[in-house]
């Protein structure tokens, strides 16, 4: 399917930056159920070391953990962005800094991203599917 390019692509663009800022803004508050706003109800999260997952439900609850146990300090530096009609995609750099809320050692990570996302009907923006992965190597 070829998609012509929205004529408003540069408010689409300030639009997903403002998309990941927020994103990060709610891991970085450790606002569980802010999270759960950001994605359609079928995302797909294709997560490193590990099989996919499917649906809202089970992706958020791969996070879980992170809200739970951890204050996070996530900053996400969009590298490309590209908007094709209702779709878009954007690849990111980000750090992670975990805090452990009580025993145990910080988690520290630096990776990539993509985050592809799908204009909804009132014009916002919702992500449908979620990869990354660190540039960390596995211990």
């Amino acid at each position: 399917m070829n998609y012509e390019k929205s004529p408003d692509t540069e408010a689409d663009v300030a639009v997903l930056k403002s998309w990941i800022d927020r994103y990060c803004a709610i891991v970085n508050a450790g606002d569980f159920d802010a999270y759960r706003t950001l994605w359609t109800e079928d995302v797909v999260y294709l997560p490193p070391n590990g099989p996919a997952c499917q649906g809202i439900e089970d992706c958020v609850d791969v996070n879980r953990f992170y809200f739970e146990q951890y204050t996070s300090v996530e900053k996400h530096y969009a590298e490309e962005i590209e908007v094709a009609g209702p779709f878009a995609y954007v690849r990111v750099r980000y750090t992670y800094h975990g805090v452990p809320k009580g025993e145990g050692e910080p988690r520290v990570e630096d990776g990539k991203a993509i985050f592809m996302l799908k204009r909804q009907p009132d014009g916002s923006w919702l992500a449908t599917h979620l990869m990354w992965n660190s540039n960390i190597p596995p211990e």
